[in-house]
């Protein structure tokens, strides 16, 4: 494009003054309202249209770094921007998973554009989340500002995500439309799940992640009772290699913004299991029959918590007097799946089993809907779920608080080999026919595929992961250290590696 001012002698071509007084050829303008604008610099184009550049409607998108016209263009927020490196307000398109809340005495409380425009000039609260300029604020607030504390109030949340139901449904389709890289160790190790999916509980004892970290990863913050003043954060289902990778990224959100103690645990839901009566009693077998190995990797107050809890949240399981099937005929084998059944159904239900007090739309607990009245929920692994609430999930309870990725992976393998152990050895485990160790179940990915390296590794590298907790659990044990404290004081710090290697690092 050849501008008048540049060259004023093209013949042909008509000259006209424009909307500031200046000459310009008529090819390069848009005569609007009344006057000649010059094109992209007078006027823009948006939507197909023209518009003047002073159309007091026309404004700097600034996270799509274009003109847009605010009158019809939906989620626009005034928030501080940074132009030729002064902050200032300007004009962005909300972004939930980039904007930031910054406090400065002369915009007041606003949304920032995003953390990555927010220099050394800057301080965050790590408690909040919040951006405050250093030189607003004193030695003390800094200090402070530093220091994982609980500043939010956690009364304003209900006890579990289902009293959350518009924040949870938020979530969920913030993290479906939120993309982020995936790794190639996440790519390999995300098979073995197959489609079992899981919903993850973080209890912290301390701090807090901001919303537009929930929101990439797909968190309720939720409260809990036991944690006298701690929040529990709480994914929404996931599953397959974007969930494995969005695990990760919020572990290292929470080490990085959270603290833990030994009032903290870990909880995991697992869904999309059989829910069929072989399927759940063959769960609950094998969980009953390995749980003593189980509880040695981790400290003993998860077995005995006086002077650590108030009360056992993790319980061993019960026999529940269910005999051992000796005869395999068929009569035999329904008599035993359904007196099983009716045993488990009693536990779970309080010893209420007349059927016809079940509502299996409803699936409401006969001892109401507060958690802490339903006793039988506090056992080491938790299968209520499957016969109330519509979760369908069964619940790993045991882990001690933690915020530590390769620990949080680590657990949730395990206990996937358990889920798919039991599936797949369900008759041989009702029958008595097996009676496997944490070891025979941990080799099951080995078992599977033993013609494939990594599944052979993975059996390998999960089996030395027990025995190194079982190990050291077991001395402090010894030494009369029932705390294992350095569960909780390496947890930021902790690193796990077999031959070498990392399964997510």
């Amino acid at each position: 494009m050849a501008y008048y001012k540049d060259n004023p002698n093209i013949e042909g071509l008509s000259v006209i003054t424009t909307i500031n007084g200046d000459k310009e050829y008529r090819i390069n303008c848009k005569f609007i309202n009344g006057e000649y604008c010059i094109k992209e610099k007078d006027c823009y184009v948006l939507n197909g249209v023209w518009v003047r550049r002073d159309d007091k409607n026309i404004v700097f998108d600034w996270e799509n770094k274009c003109y847009v016209n605010k009158l019809n263009t939906r989620g626009l927020r005034a928030g501080i921007i940074r132009a030729n490196g002064q902050y200032e307000l300007g004009i962005f398109t909300e972004n939930t998973y980039n904007n930031v809340v910054c406090r400065t005495l002369k915009f007041g409380k606003r949304f920032c554009l995003s953390e990555e425009i927010l220099n050394d000039t800057w301080i965050k609260n790590i408690s909040n989340g919040e951006w405050y300029l250093k030189s607003e604020v004193s030695n003390g607030d800094i200090q402070n500002f530093n220091t994982i504390q609980n500043i939010i109030p956690v009364t304003t949340r209900g006890y579990n995500i289902e009293d959350n139901p518009q924040d949870f449904e938020q979530k969920v389709k913030l993290y479906e439309n939120y993309k982020f890289p995936i790794s190639n160790k996440v790519k390999m190790l995300s098979k073995f799940l197959g489609n079992i999916t899981f919903g993850v509980e973080f209890e912290v004892a301390r701090g807090y992640i901001p919303y537009n970290i929930q929101a990439r990863y797909g968190v309720v913050p939720v409260r809990d009772g036991s944690l006298k003043g701690g929040w529990e954060m709480v994914t929404i289902p996931q599953s397959g290699v974007k969930g494995v990778q969005s695990l990760i990224n919020l572990c290292d959100e929470l080490t990085k913004a959270t603290e833990i103690d030994l009032n903290c645990s870990l909880h995991i839901h697992f869904g999309n299991i059989p829910k069929d009566k072989l399927s759940i009693i063959s769960l609950y077998l094998l969980s009953m029959n390995i749980q003593d190995d189980l509880f040695s990797m981790f400290p003993y107050f998860k077995q005995d918590p006086r002077g650590v809890k108030e009360k056992n949240y993790t319980n061993k399981l019960k026999k529940l007097n269910i005999y051992n099937l000796k005869n395999k005929s068929k009569g035999d084998y329904e008599c035993f799946i359904a007196d099983t059944w009716k045993k488990l159904f009693s536990f779970y239900s309080e010893d209420i089993i007349q059927q016809y007090e079940y509502d299996s739309k409803e699936r409401k607990h006969p001892a109401g809907d507060m958690k802490w009245k339903q006793h039988s929920r506090y056992f080491y692994f938790n299968l209520m779920n499957m016969f109330y609430t519509h979760r369908n999930t069964a619940e790993a309870r045991l882990h001690t608080g933690t915020t530590n990725p390769d620990k949080v992976i680590n657990w949730l393998l395990i206990n996937i080999a358990i889920i798919k152990y039991s599936q797949k050895y369900a008759k041989h485990i009702i029958t008595g026919e097996i009676k496997p160790s944490l070891e025979d179940v941990l080799n099951y990915f080995q078992d599977s595929n033993p013609k494939d390296y990594e599944s052979c590794f993975l059996s390998r590298y999960l089996i030395n992961y027990y025995h190194m907790r079982r190990d050291r659990c077991q001395k402090d044990f010894k030494n009369d250290d029932w705390k294992s404290l350095w569960d909780i004081t390496e947890d930021k710090s902790f690193k796990y590696s077999f031959e070498d290697r990392n399964l997510i690092r």
